[in-house]
């Protein structure tokens, strides 16, 4: 096997989960990779490839008959409930699966599901009317997806503080300690493996009412080839989609409001041009785009001059490819009257998010209530952010005051 040359001695033992200084900051990293190293190789969690430029990690994400989705993190974690459906599932089945599934994401739902998301917005708002200070991940950032989510499943309300300690005692845990994150993800899965077989069995049992949610609809469809999708089938797309649905929209909106946070130039516009708020979403996310996933190679190819072999892994830096100066002009900085440049934040290809058009209405909505209610708000500076990157690169803690 090959090794590029690479200037950088860090980069044959980077450990993308543990780094020090890329939980701190990863772009000035990632900027000496796209300058000096854009196919850079580390033997670090088994050896992997990083691809840092916007069309290299295009390329991959594009490209389902040379990686697979079978494999989404370094080292690989093998679930013993199988693939995640149908995020680790690849063509042909995967389409069939998202076919099914992508009808109940459409602009259509999401539109009818608005004014519920603003409710939840504004009740979690409501509480911190008044006071001086609020911490923003967990009063807001946090629990909103978590309710959305709970309504768009059609979950019990009153299984709210069961589900989010699982969360916070699993999912949230040991996010730069590669053994605790897995053990913390494992546990959490399992939980919620035997939370929603349970559900699904029981709303299997009685089909007559009109379907509550998701959980419902799903009880009664059936596999595009024709057949009845079955039991363990729906726990595992429950659990994925539940999962998926989360952490990425609480970290976007933590990074966005970190950011704006210290710009109350552009907090300012944003209250008083609320109507831009959409626009400048997408440019926060190309700014922050925070998902770093892996990918299996299954055939020989060859990416960025590099060749790759099947059985190789490589990881794809979005968050680097949304500052690539090839592709963006003056990519550090913010600016919301950027032309409009497609980023990588939801993918790309085939496996592209299903839920983007789900965590763009919650974050533009959730971005117009903040403003509306606290047009303030700023960093509070004698309590700093906590920030980590890893899978992707989030906020855990985020103190604003409010007047």
């Amino acid at each position: 096997m090959s090794t590029p040359s690479c200037p950088m001695d860090w980069v044959s033992g980077l450990d993308i989960w543990t780094d020090p200084e890329l939980h701190a900051d990863p772009y000035p990293r990632y900027g000496k990779l796209r300058e000096a190293c854009p196919a850079a190789r580390s033997e670090a969690l088994g050896g992997y490839w990083l691809f840092s430029r916007y069309e290299d990690v295009l390329s991959i994400l594009q490209d389902a008959g040379s990686f697979s989705n079978e494999v989404l993190f370094v080292p690989p974690i093998k679930d013993p409930t199988g693939r995640r459906i149908p995020i680790e599932l690849d063509p042909p089945e995967h389409g069939q699966y998202k076919k099914l599934l992508a009808r109940y994401f459409s602009p259509q739902r999401v539109r009818a599901l608005e004014p519920a998301t603003r409710e939840v917005a504004r009740e979690l708002l409501a509480p911190t009317r008044g006071r001086p200070s609020m911490e923003f991940m967990a009063e807001f950032a946090v629990p909103l997806p978590f309710r959305v989510m709970m309504k768009v499943f059609g979950l019990p309300a009153g299984d709210f503080a069961l589900l989010k300690s699982w969360d916070d005692a699993g999912l949230r845990e040991g996010t730069s300690d590669l053994a605790l994150r897995r053990e913390a993800t494992k546990a959490a899965r399992v939980r919620l493996l035997a939370y929603f077989r349970e559900l699904l069995a029981d709303r299997a049992r009685d089909t007559s009412g009109e379907p509550a949610g998701l959980v419902d609809e799903l009880v009664r469809a059936a596999h595009p080839a024709g057949r009845p999708l079955e039991l363990d089938e729906l726990t595992n797309i429950c659990v994925t989609l539940w999962n998926a649905s989360l952490h990425t929209t609480a970290n976007v909106l933590g990074n966005s409001v970190v950011h704006l946070s210290d710009r109350p130039d552009l907090r300012d516009r944003l209250t008083a041009e609320p109507e831009l708020i959409a626009d400048a979403l997408e440019e926060l996310m190309r700014y922050e785009s925070i998902v770093a996933q892996a990918r299996l190679v299954v055939a020989d190819t060859e990416i960025a001059g590099q060749p790759l072999h099947k059985g190789e892994f490589v990881v794809t830096l979005t968050g680097s490819a949304g500052r690539d100066e090839r592709q963006f002009d003056r990519p550090d900085e913010i600016d919301f009257d950027r032309p409009a440049k497609p980023h990588l934040m939801f993918g790309a290809g085939v496996h592209r998010c299903i839920g983007s058009h789900v965590a763009r209405m919650e974050l533009r909505v959730a971005l117009e209530e903040l403003h509306r209610t606290h047009p303030g708000y700023r960093r509070d500076p004698a309590r700093p952010p906590h920030r980590h990157t890893g899978l992707e690169r989030g906020t855990t803690e985020l103190h604003l005051l409010l007047s």
